[in-house]
């Protein structure tokens, strides 16, 4: 029970101002290393990621076969509208490819 009274004592007897300044002179002194930590933590995390993203897709046989009728189902080729499209461009290209007729521009002489 002295140890925890006595400790208690001590608590009671530290400014505050100090805590602080401590504080800031150990900020002065480390925050190099802490940002080293800081940013070798961040790239160790995105390695992580960047790895789980290429390698470890986690589908099973099922989800895959799943995902592959599904997109088979939203994907319909609509061949009237394809032939429509191609008519039309079609008739584009043989639009451009006739001859413009010469005309006499009355404003440029």
């Amino acid at each position: 029970m002295k140890n925890i009274n006595d400790t208690i004592a001590r608590l009671r007897t530290i400014d505050p101002s100090m805590l602080l300044a401590n504080a800031g002179q150990l900020w002065v002194r480390f925050f190099k290393f802490f940002l080293l930590f800081l940013f070798l933590g961040a790239a160790a995390w995105g390695g992580v990621l960047w790895y789980d993203s290429i390698y470890g897709s986690g589908w099973s046989d099922e989800r895959k076969e799943v995902y592959l009728q599904e997109q088979q189902k939203n994907v319909q080729f609509k061949e009237e509208n394809f032939s429509a499209v191609i008519e039309a461009t079609q008739a584009r290209r043989a639009a451009a490819a006739q001859e413009v007729p010469f005309f006499r521009d009355l404003f440029y002489e």
